[in-house]
This record gives structure tokens, sequence and C-alpha cells, in this order.
């Protein structure tokens, strides 16, 4: 049959079936279907299947050998069957990766918004790819018959991206500010933590990164390298001052005269008191613990900073006065460098 599919004669005349014996195999296949001139022994070598599909390499392999010797084929060489200690183990290895994975699924992230929120949706309980895990985890069979109807709906791009739509639609998105005194709040007790178990996702706009900055002072004509560094130091790239100077700049026409003009506008009393209240600074048990840190120069723990503090502080404010900080950009939580 193989040499009629390639269109091709038949070298070999057919033998009769030999007799079966202890020796030969009760279902010999016949040599001319294993023939070396059909180049299938080839072209089997070139393909990898060694990895996910080790069983189908090794009978394939034995295939190819009986083929290349021109003898008939024991059909016993062919059996997939493993033993229950075999299974057992090939269990309990999908069942670890399928747990490594599962720990590192929520942390996944997506460049596009929306991707992110389905796949989230999609990790919780009762819904898609938590369903087609957990009887893996558990090794629960009883399930297997419903993960295989949902592996036949999603089959196809067509289908997955229908799916994906339909719970995109499903996800409800809003924007809330929180101002210094709304995080202070957020920042106490199990808030975050609730809020991100409901996928809440808290964003701070803290100060511009170098290139977000470089590209503002070329939109704004400032292209001195020693200005530019001037900038960088008196505004920290904290877009309330840096929007302050460009005021300055477009009154006096001149950017070495602008951050003057900025410097001593901070030294005014009434001008800190507007930056300290915009940055948080007039909380007074945050800015306690800031006092603290900025004083000391470089990271401490929770329980150095409490004996460092006078007056004290408890140490869950102090812990809730860096996690403030954080969310405000106003430290590096890791280091809890100011």
């Amino acid at each position: 049959m193989l040499y009629v599919l390639l269109g091709r004669q038949n070298p070999y005349p057919p033998e009769p079936p030999p007799k079966p014996t202890r020796e030969s195999p009760r279902h010999p296949l016949s040599r001319a279907l294993l023939a070396p001139s059909t180049g299938a022994c080839d072209a089997f070598r070139r393909i990898n299947f060694e990895g996910r599909f080790r069983h189908l390499w090794s009978s394939g392999n034995a295939v190819v050998e009986y083929a290349e010797a021109c003898r008939s084929l024991d059909i016993s060489v062919l059996s997939l069957a493993c033993s229950e200690s075999e299974w057992q183990e090939r269990l309990s290895s999908l069942q670890t990766r399928v747990q490594e994975w599962w720990q590192h699924a929520a942390s996944r992230k997506s460049i596009f918004g929306p991707a992110g929120d389905v796949w989230r949706k999609w990790l919780r309980r009762e819904q898609l790819v938590f369903q087609l895990l957990q009887p893996i985890k558990h090794d629960d069979a009883s399930k297997l018959p419903s993960i295989r109807a949902e592996f036949l709906r999603l089959s196809g791009e067509v289908r997955v991206r229908q799916e994906i739509e339909q719970v995109d639609r499903q996800v409800v998105r809003a924007v809330f500010v929180a101002d210094p005194q709304i995080a202070w709040y957020l920042s106490s007790g199990r808030v975050l933590e609730d809020l991100a178990e409901k996928d809440v996702k808290t964003q701070s706009l803290g100060p511009w990164h170098d290139s977000a900055f470089q590209h503002w002072l070329d939109a704004c004509e400032l292209t001195s390298s020693d200005a530019r560094d001037r900038i960088a130091h008196v505004t920290g790239r904290w877009p309330l001052l840096l929007y302050t100077l460009r005021e300055h700049v477009s009154d006096l026409g001149n950017a070495s005269e602008a951050v003057e003009a900025l410097e001593r506008k901070i030294d005014e009393p009434a001008i800190r008191q507007g930056i300290e209240t915009a940055f948080g600074l007039t909380i007074s048990q945050p800015r306690q613990v800031l006092t603290a840190l900025a004083a000391y120069g470089s990271a401490l723990a929770v329980e150095e900073l409490v004996h460092l503090l006078d007056p004290p502080l408890p140490a869950d404010i102090v812990r809730q006065g860096i996690v403030w900080a954080d969310l405000l950009r106003l430290i590096n939580a890791a280091g809890q460098g100011c």
C-alpha cells in the first residue's frame, strides 16, 4: 500500500506469510513496506521526536532498524505499554511542572493591558485556566471528560479569540486618583492586599525616567548639558517642579536663570508649604519616618527605625509610613533610600 501511495513499483515480490514459530512474530509486516528504497528511514531520522514524544521516537527507531536490515517487523516492538510505576512517575513529574508553572502564572506580564486583565480573570477559581489545571494538580480523573470538552470547544485561533473577547467584556475597568492623604489610608492594614486580590492595580506617578526627562528637555529646547544637570538636581525630575521651571524659562528666556529663580522660589515659605502639601509631607507620622531615614542616610529595617524616632512610633505605623512613601515614590522600599 505504501508503494501505491508513493507511486512506485514494489521491487520486492510478495512472499508467503511464514508459519508462526517461537522465533518469528505471529503477525510480521512484509519487508516491502519497510524497504530502504522508499527513503522513509532517512525522513524519520531527520525528525526529532525524542523530547516530548519519547515513546513514539523509540518505536519509530525500532521500525527503522528493521527496515534498514530488510527484516520482517516484529510488531511487539511497537508496544507503548508502561508499568504502573512508570505512569506514576510521569504523573508526579507532570504535577510538579504544573505546580511550578502555577506559582508564577499570576506574575506573568502582558504589554497589552486588556490581555493581562483577561489572564488574571482566567486564573481565578472556577475560571478557565484554573479549571483546566485543577484535575492535574489533584489527580482527579473524573474531570477529564469536561477538560476534553473545553479543549475541543477552544480548538482553533478563532474560538480562542472569541473567548478572550467575551471575558474582556466582563472585566470592569475604572481609574481612581489618590492624593497623599488617601494613599496614607490605603497603606494601612490589608487594604492594598485586599485590592490586589480584587484585581485592583496601583500605579504610582513618580519622578520621570531619564529618557522621558531628556525628551522633555529637548521639546523645551533646553540643550545645554550643564543646564540639564542642574535642572535634574534642583527638580529631582518631578513633573510638578519641572512644569514650574518651564514657566520660569518662558518668563526669563534663559535656562540657567530659570533654575536659579526656581531655587529661590522653593525657599519661599508659602511655595515650600505648597510643595510639602503636594508631596504629602504635612502628614506628621510619615514625615517623621522620612526625616529619620534622611538623617541616617542609608537603608534601615523597621525595627531599627523604631529606635531612632523621637517621639517613638509603633512598628506598624513605621511600616505603614514606608509603604506610603514607596507608593508616592518618595523612597525606594527595597533599599528604603530617600
